[in-house]
């Protein structure tokens, strides 16, 4: 099974995004990763097969089981049921990183339940779950604060998690830890001179890879070229700074290291499927 890169996109104007499954949701996701961390809560949710970072576990209703940032995932449900519930909220890198500067030095350890000790899964069942039913509500009955109930709610739950089951020790990842490492290093090389031209030259003294080599494992992965992941940091970045108020394309393009507004837009075009005007007023509405 192929490991697929998903780019993150950002709904109801919030800095993350929220998903909410009901029973029209398809209740296999495919194997993929991304640089997000994502936290989801089965309140409804048939016997499933959840794999993350090459771990499994069997999880239905009651669960609440997190996917660290560039860990591999996938869920199979193993039974069937037309009554489904679940929330999924997916947390940019970026915007944890600026919340929580310690996220780097450690992980989320949600997915073990019997491996929590007796405070832990306390919170996770008398004060976690709770606020994922909540978060649900909120969704399912909107309301001229829904915005900002939403914003709210999460940041409770993000606090809740970090605060109970953030352990600042990194387990050994399944994947290829050569291979996680360079994706690291590239990630962070990237996240560092996005605005500047960045080209695989560039990189080949911090992974000591050759060319070609460098290429190949690029594409292995992150699923696309280097100069096309560039330029999704760029886009990611330019969406950011829309969520923060800076409409200017001009000045957009400029601070994000795209050539000129042609070049912005067709990236924003093929990762966001809107151009940086139409993005600004999706975020207004």
């Amino acid at each position: 099974m192929k490991n697929r890169h998903e780019l993150v996109t950002t709904n109801f104007g919030l800095p993350f995004r929220m998903v909410v499954h009901t029973n029209s949701t398809p209740e296999d996701i495919s194997l993929h990763w991304h640089k997000a961390i994502e936290i989801n809560c089965m309140l409804d949710w048939p016997l499933s097969e959840i794999n993350v970072d090459g771990k499994e576990y069997q999880m239905k209703t009651g669960r609440i089981w997190c996917a660290n940032s560039m860990e591999p995932h996938y869920v199979h449900a193993l039974k069937n049921d037309v009554t489904r519930r679940a929330v999924s909220i997916i947390l940019p890198y970026d915007f944890v990183k600026n919340i929580f500067t310690e996220i780097d030095q450690g992980e989320i350890c949600l997915n073990n339940f019997s491996k929590l000790t007796t405070k832990q899964q306390k919170i996770y069942q008398e004060e976690l779950f709770p606020k994922f039913e909540e978060l649900f509500q909120i969704v399912q009955e909107p309301d001229k604060f829904l915005r900002l109930n939403l914003y709210l709610k999460t940041l409770e739950i993000i606090k809740l998690i970090l605060t109970n089951f953030f352990k600042e020790e990194k387990s050994i990842r399944t994947i290829n830890d050569e291979q996680a490492e360079r994706m690291n290093l590239i990630r962070d090389y990237v996240d560092q001179h996005y605005r500047a031209k960045i080209q695989l030259e560039d990189l080949m003294p911090v992974v000591h890879l050759s060319r070609s080599y460098l290429a190949k494992v690029i594409r292995n992965c992150f699923n696309m070229t280097l100069n096309e992941y560039v330029n999704l940091v760029r886009s990611e970045k330019v969406l950011a700074d829309l969520q923060a108020g800076i409409t200017k394309q001009t000045e957009l393009a400029e601070r994000n290291g795209f050539s000129g507004l042609r070049s912005m837009n067709r990236w924003l075009e093929k990762y966001y499927s809107a151009g940086a005007k139409e993005l600004r007023q999706n975020l207004e509405q």
